[in-house]
């Protein structure tokens, strides 16, 4: 699988109307340091679908893309016969399409640059994302169909049914990612800035868009003002400032004649390599999405259940035809020739096309057309037990670590083992001593190269939001590629948060549920250690035990940056406000843990 790292916002990690005098004081040094980073780099973020392509491990045939590549979304291989005959509709396609007939685009695009591609060594991820039409997707841009690369990296894979499972290392060589671009014919995100925001002239002088440019000028006074402010509140003015100049400016994918808001922007500072994002207003506003959705839909409810009604009816029909029985473990080869043969009946056969011009609903020809084959694929892969009950066991473990220890890790190490996979998600906040983002910095510069190394069957996910939400999202996601979920805990959470009775009451999805098990395991089973007591050597400096309670799998050198990291004394860490901000919460602590009579 690989690491899914989700991006923090940047106002509400810095800029907390709400903040109590203490995080107050957290937030401006952790403003000060990203307005102080040497070299911050901003792209737009675009709104897409999130696509994967793999290069397989095997030879290169010139010849033909398809025996070299996999395309895959949200795990789902995206095979040739899905997309072959809608090349010879492209201009239909482009101009009508809002759904998977799109993806024919990435395919066909994949063909014209395959010969280009040799180079680029089997076992290669990439992580592309789509511009397309889509009830989903808020944005709405004037440009559509473009293609933007975003991570890439070597990954171990296979497939299991239909489904793509991964485990991406990723390569953050930012000239290398520009190279494969090229080679692949696709795009990076557009740069909006790179330089130092820390002053209105290194502001204006590392602006790299025209858009930007002209949003500047608009708030030229909110700018002028926030940077000449010379109180303690300074940081959080341009920082609040710097965001709403990055989150509501125009697209790179408007036109001359068509100009459109673009979703938002990611920052990447220099120093400590951190990510954060600033949103335009409406990207999670729920009238705006449901706004988009309704454009896609009928004028009433029974008018829209009517045609999905119709619709469900014809796929029957056709996955009758198709797959009359059940059947396990076809071969990629039968299987793509079943879903081309699907594919040329929903998108081809004149009757059919009269039954779907006949429905009742706004929907043009091609919308209907490919609402008909994902429907008709969904029913014949059930038919034949693709992808539905394959045996794939996947182990979930959310882990609070902060620290991570080796209890964590030994826990990590048993959900690996015991299942094909591993789902580890852990939460970007900070606890106590630790304030928010150390421990990011300690995943990005020590335990996740280790994490990849120790457990290559596991994804990691970083995330600011709720890991249990995170987890119960994953699980709905998957439910139809997977025989099980394993939910793992210590046995005292078992009784607790995650007791099956709450975590039923969670997910309210009975074909989740149906699947879950649930795996209590006692510390004495692990490592008898607990992040209270990590933080505690920390806070008395017990080096000793410190090392004696990490991951063990870590090396001499890569335990002594970890230490120095959580002390405030590595790299970006070491600016002196930053360190200060967490001497002094460690002293806090010591005060504390000094009357329990733990040694200093």
């Amino acid at each position: 699988m690989s690491t899914d790292i989700s991006i923090e916002d940047l106002r509400k990690v810095m800029v907390r109307p709400d903040a109590s005098a203490r995080a107050r004081a957290n937030d401006i040094k952790k403003a000060q340091l990203f307005l102080s980073d040497p070299s911050v780099k901003i792209v737009e973020k675009i709104d897409g679908t999130k696509l994967t392509l793999l290069r397989r491990n095997n030879a290169f045939d010139p010849d033909d893309y398809t025996k070299n590549w996999y395309i895959a979304y949200k795990g789902n291989v995206i095979y040739p016969g899905e997309a072959r005959r809608l090349a010879t509709r492209e201009e239909e396609v482009r101009a009508g399409s809002s759904g998977t007939a799109q993806y024919s685009l990435v395919h066909s695009h994949l063909a014209r640059v395959h010969r280009d591609t040799e180079q680029i060594p089997p076992g290669t991820e990439f992580f592309l994302e789509f511009v397309q039409r889509k009830p989903t997707i808020s944005r709405e841009y004037p440009q559509k169909h473009g293609i933007f690369l975003t991570l890439f990296g070597p990954s171990r894979y296979k497939i299991t049914g239909s489904y793509l499972v991964s485990n991406i290392s990723p390569d953050n060589d930012e000239s290398k990612l520009e190279e494969y671009a090229l080679l692949l014919g696709v795009k990076t995100y557009p740069v909006l800035f790179e330089g130092n925001l820390d002053s209105l002239q290194g502001l204006k002088s590392g602006v790299k868009s025209s858009s930007i440019e002209r949003r500047a000028a608009e708030l030229d006074s909110t700018l002028r003002s926030a940077y000449g402010e010379s109180g303690p509140d300074r940081p959080l003015r341009v920082v609040s400032a710097i965001y709403d100049l990055f989150s509501d400016f125009d697209t790179s994918l408007s036109t001359e004649s068509d100009r459109s808001p673009a979703e938002g922007s990611v920052f990447r500072t220099s120093a400590t390599q951190a990510l954060y994002k600033a949103l335009r207003f409406d990207q999670h506003d729920v009238e705006h999405r449901q706004s988009v959705k309704q454009k896609f839909r009928a004028a009433s409810q029974e008018d829209e259940q009517s045609y999905w009604n119709s619709i469900i009816k014809i796929a029957d029909e056709v996955a009758e035809e198709h797959a009359p029985g059940q059947r396990r473990n076809i071969p990629e080869g039968d299987l793509d020739k079943i879903l081309e043969m699907l594919h040329n009946e929903c998108y081809f056969d004149s009757a059919i096309s009269n039954r779907l011009g006949a429905l009742n609903h706004p929907k043009i020809l091609i919308q209907r057309q490919e609402d008909l084959f994902l429907t008709t694929k969904m029913r014949v892969m059930k038919r034949l037990e693709i992808g539905t009950q394959s045996g794939i066991s996947i182990g979930i473990f959310v882990v609070a670590g902060k620290p991570v220890h080796a209890g964590h890790w030994q826990m990590i190490n048993l959900v690996a083992s015991e299942c094909n996979e591993a789902l580890i998600i852990t939460s970007t906040a900070g606890r106590d001593e630790l304030p928010a983002g150390v421990m990011i910095d300690a995943w990005k510069a020590v335990l996740e190269p280790q994490f990849h190394r120790d457990f290559p069957n596991a994804t990691l996910v970083i995330s600011p939001e709720s890991p249990l939400a995170l987890a119960v999202g994953k699980m709905r996601e998957l439910k139809s590629m997977v025989s099980k979920f394993v939910f793992y805990s210590d046995d005292e959470d078992a009784q607790g948060k995650y007791s099956l009775s709450k975590m039923t009451d969670t997910i309210r999805d009975q074909s989740v549920i149906e699947k879950l098990e649930q795996r209590a395991v006692p510390r004495s089973q692990t490592v008898q250690i607990s992040g209270t007591d990590v933080r505690k050597f920390l806070s008395s400096n017990d080096r000793q035990s410190f090392d004696r309670f990490v991951p063990q799998t870590l090396s001499s050198e890569m335990r002594e940056k970890y230490w120095k990291i959580l002390k405030g004394e590595h790299g970006a860490i070491t600016d002196g406000k930053k360190a200060s901000a967490i001497y002094a919460l460690f002293e806090s602590v010591r005060g504390r843990t000094s009357r329990s009579r733990i040694a200093r």
